[in-house]
């Protein structure tokens, strides 16, 4: 199991997919605080009312929603797995005496590393970004500290049990065109349905909430100790849930 994270480690550090997602992320977090940092410098008293933001305000924002990091990793995996498909290296992994769990573990770890490496150069540069322009926010406390850090875990944690999710379509369809067309319609359009009907119906909310896509939501909200138990336990119950459903699918799954 080591030595084929390891080898997975080693493909994604060749790879030039990541290499761009990486460039991606500067990119668009050059642009945004350029954006924001051109509105600021437009003079207007309205927009000077409406328009505060800081560090903290920005950090937050990006915790309860990391759509932009989740998009780029499940591109990233949609291409890693429907490359190993199509190269079989997969068959490759299962003739050299590695088990189908064991491959489905191995991805979803490197998986797990590529997301961290996005995440956290989207959220150094983003609100590095902001808090060098227009400050940090409120006073930096201990409480202060606490609560970004509890939230940022939270974040992550919450965008394994996605990552999960999304690596199983990439093993269910095999081909990095057919991942990318599913899953991404999901996440532009799926996930503001799901919000809408989680604001209209009640019913809706209850069963949404049980499901990473409801929990990510309340990540800007003031929870007390047993909603964040509840939050844990939803995210470990879809990983689990995931990994073991993708490997029961890869299990049967015949390579060509």
């Amino acid at each position: 199991m080591g030595k084929l994270f390891k080898i997975e480690m080693k493909k994604l550090y060749k790879s030039t997919a990541m290499r761009i997602m990486l460039i991606i992320v500067v990119v668009l977090s050059l642009i945004s605080v350029a954006s924001y940092a051109f509105i600021d410098s437009m003079g207007n008293e309205l927009v000077a009312l409406t328009f505060k933001i800081t560090g903290h305000d920005i950090y937050i924002a990006l915790l309860q929603d990391n759509s932009d990091t989740i998009l780029l990793i499940t591109i990233l995996m949609a291409i890693l797995i429907g490359s190993d498909f199509s190269a079989r290296t997969l068959q490759m992994q299962l003739s050299a005496g590695y088990s189908r769990m064991q491959i489905v573990v191995s991805r979803f770890l490197s998986s797990i590393v590529a997301f961290l490496i996005l995440f956290a150069l989207y959220m150094l540069c983003m609100a590095g970004g902001i808090t060098a322009i227009f400050g940090f926010g409120p006073e930096v406390t201990g409480d202060i500290i606490g609560n970004l850090v509890l939230k940022t875990v939270m974040c992550v944690f919450m965008s394994f049990s996605m990552i999960a999710l999304y690596m199983l379509i990439c093993f269910l369809l095999k081909s990095t065109g057919s991942s990318i067309g599913v899953c991404l319609p999901f996440m532009l359009i799926g996930t503001s349905i799901l919000q809408a009907l989680a604001m209209a119906f009640k019913t809706c909310k209850f069963i949404i909430e049980l499901t990473p896509f409801g929990q990510i939501m309340l990540i800007g909200e003031d929870l007390n100790n047993l909603e964040i138990v509840k939050f844990f336990a939803v995210g470990a119950v879809w990983i689990i849930g995931m990994i073991l459903i993708n490997h029961a699918t890869f299990k049967n799954a015949e390579l060509k």
